[in-house]
């Protein structure tokens, strides 16, 4: 699990089940708060949290990276970034280790606002760190990286200061190249795709969708019409990029889209595509399921609370949590089916990752193994 919503950044498990008796096997308090979502490889689970908050006003607190033995929970290492010299505004409800590691299995890779682009080997060792200057954009940065061959892509959109795309060496953090963005309001993850017979790196931006080539970062197409603030990730299933065909060149606005569908979409979790269906869970808990042919609705229906996670395709069912904690497991099918709900009794705002039956999920201040004993 080697990325935000696994490693095809998709949140489709096939080759596993969710809990049955939803058991808490461990629970590992996180010195600090934090977003980011757990991240597995191997023994080994990796997150970030903040420290402490620091007492002068002026200071934020530190940035770590923590990796923990997901076997038990045990904390085996932790590494302090280096003290950002300013320190972002936050919305309410982001934080300063909002964005989720990434991992080749050998080098652990975060991006750290402020703080940088870090990188340790799995023991802890610190490898390199690269400044990649301060993001003052409205609400902070939140954007996870993308690892592609000898590369770490960063897309962190800004409304203010100046928007970063640009991609590192991943043996020793040096620039490798980089292209300018708009300034806009952009919080979503690119996302790495086989295209045909090409490579293509699809980032949800703000008024548009863009793919790029992740050797070179030059524009391939892109598609008009998103979203003012973009956070959903972009989703890939049935021949589709949802909702529109892939590939092409320059602006494929008039000729790609294939339906649109402009009710009740979210506003931070991402769809997941399943068997012909495309399902999310909006801010305001309303569950859709989409027939992805055609982009109309085949049900809908509300559960309680409110959401900032995305669902989660594991097996035959699938799971959403709410961030007061409430997780339902409803099946992939034409009507809404409940098979289960758990309560955690912590806030979630982080998507779980999901390996050999066990659920591990990310609350605000612990992390939890939800499994059968």
């Amino acid at each position: 699990w080697t990325s935000l919503r696994g490693p095809t950044q998709q949140g489709v498990v096939l080759d596993s089940s969710l809990p049955k008796s939803w058991d808490v096997l461990w629970k590992t308090p996180l010195p600090g708060r934090g977003n980011s979502a757990p991240i597995l490889w191997g023994d080994q689970l990796f997150v970030t949290a903040e420290g402490p908050r620091p007492e002068q006003a002026d200071a934020g607190p530190e940035r770590y990276l923590i990796a923990l033995d997901r076997r038990d929970g045990r904390e085996m290492w932790k590494y302090t970034a280096p003290q950002a010299a300013d320190v972002e505004k936050l919305y309410w409800k982001n934080t300063y280790a909002s964005s989720t590691v990434v991992t080749d299995g050998e080098r652990v890779i975060a991006f750290l606002g402020n703080s940088g682009l870090v990188c340790c080997d799995l023991a802890g060792k610190p490898l390199w760190q690269t400044d990649l200057g301060t993001f003052p954009t409205m609400h902070g940065p939140g954007t996870t990286p993308v690892l592609y061959h000898d590369l770490v892509i960063v897309v962190q959109d800004q409304t203010k200061g100046t928007s970063l795309f640009a991609a590192y060496d991943k043996q020793t953090g040096e620039n490798r190249w980089q292209h300018e963005r708009p300034n806009q309001a952009g919080w979503s993850s690119p996302v790495l795709l086989r295209i045909g017979d090409r490579d293509e790196l699809i980032y949800n931006g703000a008024h548009i969708v863009s793919s790029y080539d992740p050797a070179t970062g030059d524009e391939l197409w892109h598609i008009r019409g998103s979203s003012e603030e973009s956070i959903p990730m972009i989703v890939s299933g049935g021949g589709l990029l949802y909702s529109f065909q892939p590939g092409g060149n320059g602006d494929i606005t008039d000729t790609h889209v294939v339906w649109r569908n402009e009710r009740g979409g979210p506003h931070v979790p991402s769809p997941t595509y399943r068997d012909g269906r495309l399902y999310f869970v909006n801010d305001t808990g309303i569950v859709t399921c989409l027939n992805t042919q055609n982009g109309e609705t085949v049900w809908q229906h509300r559960l309680r609370g409110r959401f900032s996670m995305s669902p989660l395709a594991v097996g035959e069912e699938l799971l959403v949590v709410s961030e007061e904690g409430i997780a339902t497991v409803f099946r992939a099918a034409d009507e809404f089916q409940e098979v289960a709900e758990h309560d955690l009794g912590e806030s979630v705002l982080a998507t779980p990752a999901v390996l050999d039956g066990r659920l591990y999920v990310r609350t605000t201040e612990n992390v939890l193994c939800v499994g059968d004993r």
